[in-house]
């Protein structure tokens, strides 16, 4: 497996060896102990980029053991306790220290300048933050500065604490935080989908259809409870934007939360029994990926469309994505203001 790179490098987030801006594809590097390699150490599980920092989620062979790697900007701490105050223009191992301890690494995230890993025992799992706490975004409770590795507080959330907590989903945005917690309740198991951060745009709220405004605390440093379901519904996707969110659960329903300024929210969407795969949010967009019948793929999209993100003449009422004809999407990908589609079409993967 060989990791290939493009874009920005100011701080060394592309891990290329240098902080040149890359406009063609370029190999990553690992440091292995000093010697720089292009293969990674193991399989890549997950990748997370942030403003000016990256991070990997590896799993090592023949250890077995899954490790998390990162590059770039590291001076608000966002690289772990072993960076901390400068940066990285390769991949190197990071350092959680004891908060790591025996657990296993599950899933990472990063946002502006701060990151997150959720790490899991037989007793529950835990989220882990670390970086810039601006808007709280730490999800400590506190909205000073913070040094080091924090746990991110749930614990409060729940009546009896002793429940083992599994956290299914984590989502970042650049100053807001989303994760689904599956806890165990009289009547079975339920997710609990919490949120904290930025909140002025009311994006740590679940927005009615006919909201016109809506508004909320500046931020929130102590995680809240968003949205509990009492019926069995799971949390199939969720995706965070700069002032908005998307959720979708298991009875084919998107939920909507914070701005619609740019028209980025679906609003009251009339699907039928189209089956919704995936909901996905860029800074000001989202996207909406549907499967109307079996071999027939379709992209929905909303919102901001100055710089052609939006994959379609802003004009069109039904704000269908022009993909080419026979074409399956295999994955839908959103930076800050771009998308990126993979599919296969008759001829191969385009």
């Amino acid at each position: 497996m060989t990791l290939w790179v493009a874009g920005s490098n100011a701080r060394g987030q592309l891990g290329t060896g240098d902080e040149e801006d890359s406009h063609g594809l370029k190999q990553v590097l690992f440091d292995l102990k000093g010697d720089q390699r292009a293969e990674p150490p193991g399989i890549v599980l997950e990748i997370a980029c942030g403003s000016n920092h990256t991070l990997a989620l590896i799993h090592a062979m023949p250890q077995l053991t899954v490790s998390l790697w990162g590059t770039g900007d590291g001076s608000r701490g966002q690289l772990g306790l072993s960076v901390s105050g400068s940066s990285l223009n390769v991949f190197k191992r990071l350092n959680l220290g004891e908060a790591l301890g025996s657990h296993e690494l599950t899933m990472i995230q990063a946002s502006w300048e701060s990151s997150f890993v959720v790490i899991r025992s037989e007793n529950g799992d835990r989220i882990l933050s670390f970086g810039s706490n601006e808007f709280g975004l730490l999800g400590t409770g506190e909205s000073s500065l913070l040094h080091g590795i924090q746990d991110v507080k749930i614990v409060h959330l729940f009546s009896n604490e002793s429940d083992a907590i599994r956290v299914t989903r984590l989502k970042v945005g650049p100053r807001n935080a989303f994760a689904v917690l599956r806890h165990q309740t009289i009547v079975g198991q339920r997710d609990m989908l919490v949120g904290w951060g930025a909140g002025r745009h009311g994006q740590l709220q679940m927005r009615e259809l006919n909201d016109t405004t809506l508004r909320g605390p500046r931020q929130v440093a102590l995680p809240m409870r968003v949205m509990t379901w009492t019926h069995p519904t799971e949390v199939l996707d969720l995706s965070v934007g700069s002032q908005h969110a998307l959720v979708l659960t298991s009875d084919n329903k998107i939920h909507q939360l914070g701005s619609n300024a740019k028209h980025q929210l679906p609003g009251d969407l009339s699907l039928g029994d189209v089956c919704i795969q995936r909901v996905l949010c860029s800074w000001n967009n989202s996207f909406i990926l549907i499967q109307p019948s079996p071999n027939v793929w379709s992209i929905l999209s909303f919102g901001e469309g100055t710089y052609g993100q939006l994959g379609r003449d802003r004009d069109i009422s039904n704000h269908s994505v022009v993909l080419p004809s026979l074409f399956e999407v295999h994955n839908v990908v959103c930076g800050s203001e771009h998308v990126l589609v993979v599919g296969k079409s008759v001829s191969g993967f385009v």
